[in-house]
């Protein structure tokens, strides 16, 4: 049976949220000992691994992932920027917020790329998507102006976490209507190199908020779960934000 784009788009959400579902426990987990630096580092590290062997995998090797880079130009800086904010953002947010807020607001990243196609790519919104977009804001508004802010721990949200998440899942809408805006421009170029950029430079960005002191305070079985978490869960997923199925049609 052949899929609408409409299915497809909602195909292609809930795979990646059931995907990468045990992240949020397991930033949570394995936050509770571990810096937010070191955490990242770590996950990302096993990440851009399987991300970088995905794209190879998929654009058929190395000189391939290479000469999609090039094509791309300016815009893989500008993917992999956005994508390894994304990736530290999130990665913070579960470890500073409840994780129902940072799911919630984080999840809303269909939301604003339907209205990013809507203002910048012309998309028409159909009236569910539209409803939707009511919805999604006024979750948002919600989760700000209940109250009920803490400092993250013991289950509270807190507003720097929520605000981590909301900006994760602006960043996912932007990368979404880029990946969207160069299949138009140039259509025979992969944006898979994006996530796996990402995952990358996020590497870095641990390292960095480590002042380069990544050791974990416990090897078994924290660098087992990160790279459940990285590995399998991210390093897998990260490229679906760059595919290019219509945003209108993800609600």
């Amino acid at each position: 049976m052949k899929l609408s784009l409409h299915g497809k788009g909602l195909l292609m959400c809930v795979l990646a949220t059931v995907w990468i579902s045990p992240d949020a426990l397991i930033m949570v987990w394995v936050g509770n000992t571990e810096s937010g630096g070191t955490v990242i580092f770590w996950k990302y590290l096993f990440a851009s691994l399987v991300a970088w062997t995905a794209s190879a995998i998929c654009l058929g090797g190395p000189r391939q992932v290479a000469q999609h880079i090039c094509e791309t130009g300016r815009y893989f800086v500008l993917g992999v920027l956005i994508m390894a904010s994304c990736n530290a953002l999130l990665s913070l947010a579960f470890m500073s917020t409840s994780s129902a807020n940072a799911l919630l607001l984080f999840s809303l990243h269909t939301v604003w790329a339907s209205l990013g196609g809507c203002l910048f790519l012309r998309d028409k919104l159909p009236l569910r998507t539209f409803a939707m977009v009511l919805v999604g804001v006024g979750s948002a508004v919600a989760v700000f102006a209940g109250g009920g802010h803490g400092d993250g721990e013991s289950g509270e949200g807190s507003i720097g976490g929520d605000l981590m998440a909301t900006g994760a899942g602006v960043g996912f809408a932007s990368l979404m209507l880029l990946c969207r805006y160069l299949g138009k421009e140039r259509p025979g170029v992969s944006t898979l190199p994006f996530a796996a950029g990402g995952c990358t430079l996020a590497m870095l960005i641990g390292l960095g908020l480590a002042v380069g002191d990544v050791a974990l305070t416990r090897w078994w079985p924290g660098a087992m779960l990160l790279f459940v978490d990285g590995g399998l869960c991210i390093g897998l997923a990260s490229p679906l934000p760059c595919c290019r199925a219509p945003t209108n049609h993800l609600l």
